[in-house]
């Protein structure tokens, strides 16, 4: 049917034949504004429309798809192309046929699919017979009885118990007789035939005939007469309507594929044809027969014995053109992007784009008019798979990481980002091992098939946001999905880069903090040293005024006045008092350890106060100094007064040289789980860093202070 559309037509009349000049979809002209573009296509869809599914399938189609089905059928028309307002050559009569071998697919566009389902080439196995037999079936018009060669009425019981007698051969001549009688027969003849299963007991039989070891020559003939009584019955919408209600059928009538017999291929390949075309229904047959061809065949993918075909270099260009047609309907009739990537990645791999190549190649030193117009069609629909396969590639292309583009379609492409992915992440080693496991499933029976769906569903369920699993995963979900996932990362990362960025803020925030403390007390030092400096030179002064004063004494200039003296030396003990009192705050200041701790500012009972005003029940505190080897009884001492444990010298948690090094750590942004791993190994107690670094360390010199051995009061 497709190769109706783009004009690859065995009546096609041309006076000229056109150039080749599309290759890719960007040498195909621009689409004309829509007017234009409107009236070539009611045109186009006029005079082939029935071909590719009628309205509805023509609706699945693209802008780019029609316009490029157009193009490439003008261009097989040439001069005079319907499409361009002109009459249609074969609305009127069907013009002679091409040169070629003219069998296969390649009809008029008036002319039936199957024109004659007698009609056969000097090569077939055998010619049509037209002795009195066949003289008789064919002038007895639509009669519901035709008389065979053995004079008894041939009606439909007969010809289903004849084909069903396994015991007995059916013979060519019966063959013959029945495409006779199904070609001639009436529509209620036919009805009651397959009603009783006849089209069924005439596929088994091929079928047999089919499976035949070894394959004489009478077998061949006689699988290409049944082949024929098929096609007498398919030209009949009953048989098409039969063959659709039985879709176990097919797969049994595709086994004919496997024929060296080219005629009886082509033949095959015609009745698939013809229920491939009848709609979504008849499409999914077709695959259907080709899985079940392979597994009885042992192909390691399907389609791979039609793509030998074209790998031969003995077949015909004209059986190649045909192969190459059936495969391009297949994929083409297929409305899902995915189930047209699933077929071409299935025909890939089984090396039609190799055979494409090694055909391209023997066409290197022709000129233009040396070539024929089979190997022009065949080039034409070698073209055609090749610029719907690049039409489809752009569809499935995704942007990785904002940096390279890969093809959804490209198993290849995808594990390669896939693997890039799992090093990034550091997974390489799970995702190894995940590829191990997948080596294991069976890769020739049901049950790896089955394994692999388990697989895929179950990764579906992993992968996949609640959300989005009632849905199928067709090429553009992934794509939305991915896109999703893209950006998420790049917000995670985003995020992880801002946390970075105020953490170090806050270390640089607490190294100012330290830093200011630190200026402030050196100020106040400075301050006391400027005080103690005053008062020493005040000091100064006074003794120099006593002894002043002592030595007048000594002179006896004034009786008594140095007895009076006691009041400069008064003066002077003052001072030195205050000097002492000084020195001492001086001291306190230079070494807070000095200064007296509250009790319940004491790091050692500051939380258990702090329990008792969060009004926690004071058992229940008290219970907690127990467990912590603190005497309950520091709970009746005043919280204001001065604590037991007054340490001679403080040491702050962060400085200590046993916990020093592990603070440092974490300050160089070293994970904390790494730090706790170290300490670990040193024999440290790693709840040590969720103290308060600025807190005393806990090895202080003893202080006697209360504890449950003992209480202090």
């Amino acid at each position: 049917a497709q190769q109706e559309i783009l004009g690859t037509l065995g009546g096609g009349n041309m006076t000229e034949k056109p150039k080749r000049k599309y290759s890719t979809a960007n040498d195909f002209p621009p689409v004309p504004d829509e007017e234009e573009f409107e009236r070539r296509w009611a045109a186009f869809q006029k005079e082939f429309g029935s071909v590719v599914g009628g309205d509805a399938g023509m609706a699945s189609m693209s802008t780019n798809q029609k316009w490029q089905m157009i193009c490439m059928y003008e261009l097989q028309q040439g001069p005079g192309s319907p499409s361009k307002g002109q009459a249609s050559p074969s609305a009127k009569s069907s013009p002679p046929p091409r040169t070629g071998s003219g069998r296969g697919l390649t009809r008029g566009p008036s002319m039936k699919l199957f024109p004659g389902a007698g009609d056969q080439p000097a090569s077939s196995p055998q010619q049509a017979s037209t002795g009195p037999r066949g003289a008789e079936a064919k002038d007895s018009g639509k009669q519901d009885k035709v008389r065979s060669g053995r004079g008894r009425a041939t009606t439909p019981e007969h010809w289903i118990a004849d084909l069903k007698a396994y015991d007995h051969p059916f013979t060519l001549d019966q063959a013959e007789t029945l495409k006779l009688q199904v070609r001639a027969a009436s529509a209620s003849w036919l009805g009651e035939f397959y009603d009783k299963g006849g089209l069924r007991a005439t596929i088994e039989r091929l079928t047999e005939v089919a499976c035949a070891v070894p394959k004489l020559d009478e077998d061949l003939m006689l699988q290409s007469e049944l082949l024929k009584c098929l096609k007498a019955a398919m030209n009949h919408k009953l048989g098409v309507d039969a063959m659709m209600s039985n879709p176990a059928l097919v797969p049994a009538l595709s086994l004919s594929l496997d024929s060296e017999d080219v005629y009886i291929a082509t033949q095959t390949l015609e009745l698939l044809a013809v229920v491939m075309v009848d709609g979504p229904e008849g499409h999914k047959c077709i695959l259907d027969a080709f899985d079940y061809f392979k597994l009885v065949k042992g192909e390691r993918c399907r389609f791979f014995t039609l793509v030998h075909v074209l790998w031969s270099g003995a077949t015909e260009l004209s059986f190649k053109r045909d192969v190459i047609l059936f495969l391009n309907t297949i994929i083409n009739s297929s409305q899902e992007l995915e189930a047209r990537v699933e077929i071409r990645s299935d025909l890939i791999y089984a090396g039609v784009l190799e055979a494409f190549e090694k055909i391209k190649a023997s066409e290197e030193g022709l000129e233009e008019d040396d070539i024929s117009d089979d190997r022009f069609d065949l080039e034409m629909q070698m073209q055609l798979f090749e610029t719907v396969m690049h039409s489809d590639n752009n569809e499935t292309l995704h942007e990785f990481r904002g940096a390279q583009t890969f093809s959804l379609a490209e198993p290849k492409e995808v594990f390669s980002a896939l693997h890039s992915v799992a090093m990034e992440f550091d997974c390489s080693a799970q995702f190894h091992s995940t590829l191990q496991h997948l080596l294991l499933i069976p890769s020739y029976d049901q049950l790896g098939k089955d394994m692999w769906e388990q697989v895929e569903e179950l990764v579906h369920e992993i992968v996949v946001p609640e959300q989005e699993k009632a849905y199928e995963l067709t090429v553009p979900k992934v794509k939305s999905l991915l896109s999703w996932k893209d950006r998420m990362e790049e917000l995670s990362q985003d995020a992880a880069e801002k946390a970075s960025a105020a953490e170090t803020l806050r270390y640089t925030v607490q190294d100012l903090e330290v830093k200011l403390k630190k200026v402030e007390e050196k100020e106040k030092l400075q301050a006391l040293e400027a005080r103690v400096l005053e008062l020493t030179e005040a000091k100064a002064k006074v003794d120099e005024e006593l002894a002043a004063a002592n030595l007048k004494a000594a002179g006896g200039a004034i009786g008594g006045g140095v007895s009076s003296g006691g009041g400069g030396d008064a003066v002077v003990t003052a001072l030195r008092k205050e000097v002492e009192d000084l020195k001492h705050q001086l001291a306190t200041q230079g070494n807070p350890a000095g200064a007296p701790v509250k009790l319940k500012d004491d790091p050692q009972f500051q939380k258990y106060f702090k329990m008792l005003a969060m009004h926690l029940p004071r058992p229940a505190v008290e219970l907690k100094m127990q467990a912590d080897g603190v005497d309950p009884k520091v709970l009746d001492m005043d919280p204001e007064g001065p604590s037991p444990n007054q340490p001679k010298a403080q040491v702050l948690l962060k400085d200590d040289p046993q916990f020093q090094k592990y603070f440092k750590m974490l300050a160089m942004h070293l994970p904390r789980p790494a730090v706790e791993l170290k300490m670990q190994a040193d024999g440290v107690d790693p709840k040590v860093l969720d103290m308060d670094p600025e807190g005393p360390s806990p090895n202080q010199p003893a202080a006697g202070g209360p504890s449950s051995g003992g209480a202090g009061g």
